[in-house]
């Protein structure tokens, strides 16, 4: 049998030691720093490059992954979703670039937000496991936005004659009335359509599609109506709606002719004002 000498053992003694120290990383660690950033939306899609820095320069490899999680911002509508993108700081290096794709649009709409959350970091410390990314309106010049969020919009020479900003708990059915029914609607829907889809809180009305059996259809949901209450002839419609993403998913906001009961549709006349099919 083969015999190692005392020397060796300690030799192999020793390097086993530096290996396991080695193992524990580099120390002085240097800070991440993730602060929040605003870009203008502007009106088309553009890739916006969100820096990341480092608080030092150090000798060694520095990595962190990163994926985009929505808040008032939507995903699909307001930006295109970001997976587990990786940056690599090598030694001397103090900033890096996460690109994010944001979709523009020419709408009068609030600041949005979405964050970019920190999945993972190597070789350096977080005080913070995301930072906020602000979309920030740029369209203010086209009304008049004095009044701010919460208030109706105005505009020169017109009058205000009909508003809902969906005020305290319940909907006001002075203003709405609820449509019940599963009957398909002349599209094969999938719901069946109730009052108890509808929530009314903090200045805004949700509208909830739920997948629960209710009256022989698979899926609830809501739908409400102004007809019998409130018609115009010529003027403006201004409306704000954050609208969700998924698959099956087909919300919609549109005016019928008052005349409908007599003339019916399509002779009624139509105007869609929002339609949109889900995606996956």
């Amino acid at each position: 049998m083969y015999t190692l000498s005392y020397k060796k053992m300690i030799g192999i003694v020793i390097f086993l030691i530096t290996v396991a120290c080695n193992a524990e990383g580099p120390k002085n660690l240097p800070d991440l720093i993730l602060a929040p950033y605003q870009v203008n939306e502007g009106n088309k899609s553009q890739s916006i490059f969100i820096p990341i820095e480092l608080s030092n320069e150090v000798t060694f490899t520095v990595t962190a992954t990163f994926s985009t999680q929505a808040d008032i911002a939507i995903e699909g509508d307001d930006f295109i979703k970001l997976s587990e993108y990786q940056v690599v700081f090598r030694p001397g290096e103090t900033t890096k670039y996460v690109p994010v794709i944001i979709n523009g649009e020419r709408e009068v709409e609030s600041d949005e937000t979405l964050f970019l959350q920190l999945i993972s970091v190597k070789n350096a410390e977080a005080s913070e496991d995301q930072l906020t990314v602000t979309l920030l309106n740029d369209d203010s010049d086209i009304i008049d936005l004095s009044q701010g969020n919460d208030s109706p919009l105005t505009y020169e020479g017109m009058t205000l004659i009909w508003a809902d900003e969906f005020e305290g708990t319940d909907l006001n059915l002075e203003n709405w009335s609820y449509e019940i029914g599963g009957s398909g609607w002349g599209n094969n829907e999938s719901q069946y359509y109730t009052d108890k889809n509808t929530t009314v809180k903090s200045g805004a009305l949700t509208i909830e599609a739920r997948k629960e059996p209710t009256n022989g259809k698979d899926y609830s949901s809501s739908r409400i109506k102004t007809a019998g209450k409130f018609e115009f002839t010529y003027g403006r419609v201004d409306m704000r709606a954050k609208l969700p993403y998924g698959q099956g998913i087909w919300p919609a906001l549109w005016m019928l002719g008052a005349n409908i009961s007599d003339v019916g549709w399509p002779k009624c006349g139509e105007i869609d004002m929002m339609e949109k099919i889900g995606g996956v």
